[in-house]
């Protein structure tokens, strides 16, 4: 692919790939980029360090997304461990979160046919699993990444977007985390759109960052899927109805143009919310893990999120995009599976949480169940104990603007970097020594002390280790040569003449016989 400014004279690109690497049915370059165009004309006077940035843009505006990479291999591992930690520091709803997320922990209950099953352990209801309570909006390990992922989401995507147009601003809008089990089977959703209560000339975009990595183990790939139909985000504006289902009579012409998009480990995905994808029926073997993520260009200076600033204040749980409130369970979920609804309610879910639901009508008329209250609606705060309100810092106004439409991280002066603000925070509360066994944080001087300590652990094994082969070789060695030894003996034995004894003659005594013989 090459790169052409307005003269039309050729961009030298040092050290990028010429071909994409095909992925699924997607085409991403090595550097994260997916353009199926083979000229793209860059504006004259570019920045030639951008130049990465302008491809992605392009190919997000004419295909309605773009696949860019964030993570390495080790850093995923590293954010893997603090999504756990923060799962485990969920007291504002659940009794016991740290048991919660082992891998062996479930619940019984019965079907609606009354047969008995069970269940692995789940922090939200329904298959979908993004978290809607107030703490998984506010942990220190989500907001971390938020912030980190905002200024490199500019660099790599927004950034000639934003210096094209001085009167636009950029904001980012606080999503949710996703925690799903083996058993939650994500159910088809079909084709619609998601749109935010923005202004119409207003661009809203969704995404998420996938957590998850290979395990060879179970025939994971650690890759995480987006179905939808490219182009298809074009002409249209914002019609601000949330979720907005297709009609029947379109969705032919959408799966034609269907594309299954990779979204590799440690890869953020980006898109139009207006570009119509639909979510496959999907099963898994293992627990996957997913920061969902929201942006907005605009030209006005209010967040999409009305009281912003309260919600933060409170530590409440945030709304969706389009205004709906971040639900515990799908609206009808308790009627549905009513009774896998009260087992695990009564067994994870504070009492305060838990309401009384009446069936209204048909078979199951006039009976009750006991399950989790559909919204959490009151903030931290009121929700967590005191000795565990250092794991919710409160927000400081270089982290608020974040969340508010701004032009910050476009040049060296402004850009984001709050590691001073988080190396302020106190340590979060490790709870989660019962999974991995070992002390673990959030914060990064943390994280390399232990990546040290670890090192040190491994290298003092390897000496021990090394140390018993030797002793262990050693023994082998001798009693291999005893062995020889006595092989040799044995051969010399088996082979060594045997010495023949002669017999001796028996001398006679002498006797008076024999003198009478004997005649001089």
């Amino acid at each position: 692919m090459e790169l052409r400014n307005q003269s039309g004279s050729r961009i030298p690109q040092s050290g990028q790939p010429t071909k994409p690497a095909r992925l699924g049915n997607s085409y991403l370059l090595k550097k994260g980029v997916a353009a199926k165009t083979k000229k793209v004309v860059v504006p004259k006077g570019f920045l030639y360090h951008n130049t990465q940035a302008w491809v992605n843009m392009k190919h997000l505006e004419e295909e309605g997304y773009v696949v860019i990479p964030f993570l390495s291999e080790r850093e995923i591992k590293i954010e893997k461990d603090a999504f756990k930690t923060a799962l485990t520091q969920m007291t504002d709803v659940f009794k016991n979160p740290q048991q919660m997320i082992r891998d062996d922990e479930t619940f019984q209950y019965l079907s609606e046919q009354k047969n008995p099953q069970s269940a692995t352990a789940m922090l939200v209801g329904g298959g979908f699993a993004a978290l809607g309570n107030p703490a998984s909006f506010h942990n220190q390990f989500v907001r971390k990444l938020r912030a980190r992922i905002h200024q490199h989401v500019i660099d790599m995507v927004f950034k000639p977007k934003l210096i094209s147009d001085p009167e636009l601003k950029f904001e980012q809008i606080i999503d949710r985390m996703m925690f799903r089990r083996p058993d939650q089977e994500v159910t088809e959703e079909k084709w619609h759109r998601d749109e935010a209560d923005a202004g119409d000339d207003d661009d809203v975009f969704g995404g998420w960052i996938n957590l998850d990595l290979k395990d060879d183990t179970k025939e994971y790939s650690g890759n995480q899927i987006f179905s939808a139909a490219p182009t298809t985000h074009i002409g249209l504006k914002n019609i601000k109805k949330g979720f907005g289902k297709i009609p029947e009579n379109e969705r032919p012409g959408l799966r034609k143009l269907k594309k299954r998009i990779v979204i590799p480990p440690g890869y953020v995905l980006i898109f139009y919310e207006r570009l119509a994808h639909e979510v496959a029926k999907s099963e898994s073997k293992v627990d996957r893990f997913r920061l969902f993520l929201g942006w907005r260009l605009t030209e006005s200076e209010n967040s999409v999120i009305p009281e912003l600033n309260s919600l933060l204040d409170d530590q409440k749980a945030m709304p969706l995009k389009s205004g709906q409130a971040a639900r515990m369970k799908p609206k009808l979920w308790w009627a549905t599976s009513s009774f896998k609804d009260q087992a695990w309610s009564t067994t994870y879910v504070q009492d305060r949480h838990i309401v009384t639901k009446t069936f209204k009508g048909g078979k199951k008329k006039g009976q009750t169940r006991n399950v989790i209250r559909d919204v959490i609606t009151q903030g931290i705060p009121d929700l967590v104990p005191r000795a565990e309100r250092d794991n919710f810092p409160e927000y400081s106004e270089e982290e608020r603007d974040l969340y508010k439409p701004t032009r910050l991280g476009l040049s060296d002066d402004t850009r984001i970097d709050l590691s001073p603000i988080f190396d302020t925070w106190k340590t979060a509360r490790v709870t989660v020594d019962d999974i991995k066994k070992k002390e673990l944080d959030c914060s990064t001087t943390t994280m390399k002390t232990a990546t040290k300590k670890k090192r040190a652990e491994t290298k003092k094994k390897t000496v021990i280790k090394k140390r018993k082969n030797k002793v262990k070789k050693r023994k082998i060695d001798t009693e291999e040569e005893e062995e020889e030894e006595e092989a040799e003996e044995e051969e010399e034995k088996q082979y060594k003449p045997k010495k023949v004894k002669k017999k001796k003659k028996k001398r006679k005594l002498y006797s008076e016989e024999d003198d009478e013989e004997w005649v001089p």
